[in-house]
């Protein structure tokens, strides 16, 4: 509610509001953990919360959320870390322009270069019946020398 009424979702399509509020929490929680806790307990004082969560949260970055699903973790995407290649699941309208922009927003890195994959759903058989596991887009993100992106904490 906060955001849609302080303006963090303006640019957002409205199809895709319900994905940005189920991802906007934990990233709240992730990032800035003090700020949820400070809020509950100064509930009376509404301009200072405000005021903190103004200061905390950028709506710049805050639509770029909706541009990346998840980071891709398997043994494939950790030998491509190495090779400064980091893979995300994205959604299905995106394209390279806006996963780079997504990715230096958020992650605070230079982008180098951007490759896209439709990765066709694989066939299935369940219970005697035949079907197909749904059809997906990644993406791997090359970023320049120096940059790198911590996906797991060590």
């Amino acid at each position: 509610l906060y955001a849609g009424v302080n303006g963090f979702i303006d640019e957002i399509d409205p199809t895709d509001v319900v994905k940005y509020e189920k991802e906007f929490h934990p990233f709240i929680e992730q990032k800035y953990p003090s700020l949820l806790a400070d809020i509950s307990s100064k509930k009376t004082e509404k301009k200072w919360g405000t005021k903190l969560v103004n200061n905390t949260i950028d709506k710049e970055n805050s639509r770029y959320f909706i541009f990346i699903d998840k980071p891709i973790i398997s043994e494939k995407s950790t030998i491509l870390g190495s090779l400064n290649k980091y893979s995300f699941k994205v959604p299905k309208f995106v394209n390279k322009k806006m996963v780079k922009e997504a990715i230096e927003q958020i992650y605070k890195v230079k982008v180098k270069d951007v490759n896209i994959l439709n990765v066709k759903g694989k066939k299935i058989i369940y219970r005697g019946k035949i079907g197909r596991k749904p059809s997906k887009k990644k993406a791997v993100v090359t970023l320049e020398k120096g940059h790198s992106i911590e996906i797991l904490p060590t």
